[in-house]
């Protein structure tokens, strides 16, 4: 065999071995677990919106295994601005939702009562970044 395969084989070896290091990053130190956590989503609702970019949305299924997780483990859930003011080596973790879609009433909504935990959602005040996507209604935003 010509070295040219070989040294194709090397590279792609250092190259799969580089983007593992890279990738789970095992040489770092964990975090330590009293620092806290921040979850920051767009939306959550059944279905991904056209045109929304995987990962802005999670499923209310799967944000429910979230939080349900985060609780049996300990964590406390805060608002962003709580977060600035806890100093305590408690685990604490901050679920935040940009933009105030309708979907944060009809499925956020009930998790955090059932839970009993907090979240902060950023709303928009008129534009919807996903044509037809509801906004939250001021008086949803109320009850909330």
């Amino acid at each position: 065999m010509p070295i040219f395969i070989y040294l194709l084989v090397v590279a792609l070896l250092v190259c799969g071995l580089a983007f593992t290091l890279a990738r789970y990053n095992f040489w770092r130190q964990p975090y330590p677990p009293f620092l806290p956590r921040s979850l920051m989503f767009h939306a959550t609702d059944l279905h991904p919106w056209p045109g929304m970019r995987a990962g802005l949305n999670v499923n209310p299924v799967l944000l429910e295994f979230m939080i349900s997780y985060l609780k049996r483990k300990g964590y406390v859930f805060v608002t962003a601005h709580e977060l600035l003011t806890f100093h305590e080596p408690v685990r604490h973790v901050c679920l935040t939702f940009d933009d105030g879609y309708e979907d944060n009433y009809t499925y956020l909504f009930p998790l955090l009562k059932k839970y009993q935990a907090k979240a902060t959602i950023f709303a928009a005040q008129s534009v919807s970044f996903f044509e037809g996507k509801p906004l939250l209604s001021r008086a949803q935003i109320k009850e909330m």
